[in-house]
């Protein structure tokens, strides 16, 4: 996301120059209201014993963090003074663009802060809101902003180790993204006129349907299943979360806009309907998909093959790129992998038939194969 569109969304109005005050460390978490955020969200104070030191990180550090893949947010909040809620406390931010990092400065009061720094993790790796110098420190600190607990970093000498203190705060991410949860949107809505019936449906050799063999493969690796699409579901699966489709937009970006906007701080696994040979190996390797710096794991079968958007990985951050798609008058989500931040990542052979959609009567008689005596 560029940032003069990230400005827009967040409605910022212009640079902010001569800043009057800095918010000290010992009274981030207070006015930010604890930021009120959930414990893997990757919103940190970042403090220093000096100016100096703070530079030689942004030097140093940062510029490592960038070519790892990272992008990083920076924050500096300036209190205008005044009473809270009044004009003088009107939010607005800047941003500018240095080396792929953004840094801005921001002027509101300390909900919308918290809000605003919130909205940052949809749009970068790492949200860091600067600090006043703190003379009583030894070396760099990153704190997590959490209500209790959280992340605690004192980073080597960004200057003499700027390696070790970027590798400290990229295993940190690690361990963050390791407890982002995980939900599944599973997409039945739609018109399966090839079929010439609703595919999610069609029974398979038991009698359980296609939909409900999806929920079982998938349920217990996750953190929770949705269903998006207005089909009708069997009477096993009605206590499942039902999302609508978003008016004005079609076919399975619906579905996954539907979902990140429910839950914008998941990760999600979308899924189509129609993939009878899904199953948990295929599941449990696509959900180990995930690095620093990716947004997004969109599996393909082989070089030959389109990517397959309809059974793949989306980190939170995707959101924005789906929005972006929306806005675009995009409709196809394949195009999505076309981002630099999203990877493509080939399937390996034993697991491909995972991927393997029935759209016609055809196709689903080769599935099932010859019946018995024939």
């Amino acid at each position: 996301m560029n940032a003069v569109r990230l400005s827009e969304r967040c409605r910022l109005v212009r640079p902010i120059c001569g800043m009057r005050e800095v918010v000290p460390i010992d009274n981030v978490k207070e006015r930010c209201q604890s930021v009120e955020q959930s414990s893997y969200l990757p919103i940190f104070s970042l403090s220093g014993a000096s100016s100096g030191q703070l530079r030689s990180f942004y030097k140093h550090v940062l510029p490592l963090l960038g070519a790892d893949g990272l992008l990083v947010a920076t924050v500096r909040w300036v209190a205008d003074g005044g009473e809270k809620g009044s004009e003088a406390h009107t939010a607005s931010l800047a941003f500018m663009s240095d080396n792929g990092q953004r840094s801005c400065v921001w002027r509101g009061d300390s909900a919308g802060l918290g809000l605003m720094l919130r909205r940052l993790t949809r749009d970068a790796d790492l949200v860091l809101l600067e600090t006043e110098p703190d003379t009583r420190l030894d070396s760099i600190t990153l704190q997590q902003l959490v209500e209790v607990g959280g992340e605690f970093l004192q980073l080597p000498e960004c200057e003499n180790d700027p390696v070790g203190a970027a590798a400290t705060i990229s295993a940190c991410l690690a361990r963050l993204q390791a407890r982002c949860p995980v939900w599944a949107c599973i997409l039945i809505g739609g018109k399966s006129s090839r079929m010439g019936r609703p595919k999610h449906l069609l029974p398979d050799s038991s009698g359980t349907t296609w939909l409900e063999r999806t929920v079982d493969v998938v349920q217990p690796l996750v953190d929770g299943v949705v269903l998006s699409g207005s089909g009708n579901v069997p009477v096993s699966l009605g206590a499942l979360p039902r999302l609508a489709d978003i008016p004005g937009v079609a076919g399975p970006l619906t579905g996954i806009l539907s979902a990140m906007r429910w839950q914008p701080e998941a990760a999600w696994l979308l899924l189509a309907c129609d993939m009878p040979g899904l199953s948990t190996e295929a599941v449990t390797w696509l959900l180990a998909q995930k690095s620093l710096g990716c947004w997004g794991a969109i599996p393909q079968i082989s070089p030959e093959r389109a990517v397959e958007p309809l059974f793949a990985r989306y980190e939170p951050q995707c959101g924005e790129l789906f929005e972006q798609l929306n806005l675009e008058g995009v409709r196809r989500i394949s195009r999505i992998a076309e981002t630099k931040r999203v990877r493509v990542v080939p399937v390996p052979v034993h697991l491909r038939s995972g991927w393997q959609n029935v759209n016609t009567p055809e196709e689903l008689l080769r599935f099932n194969g010859p019946g018995p005596g024939s």
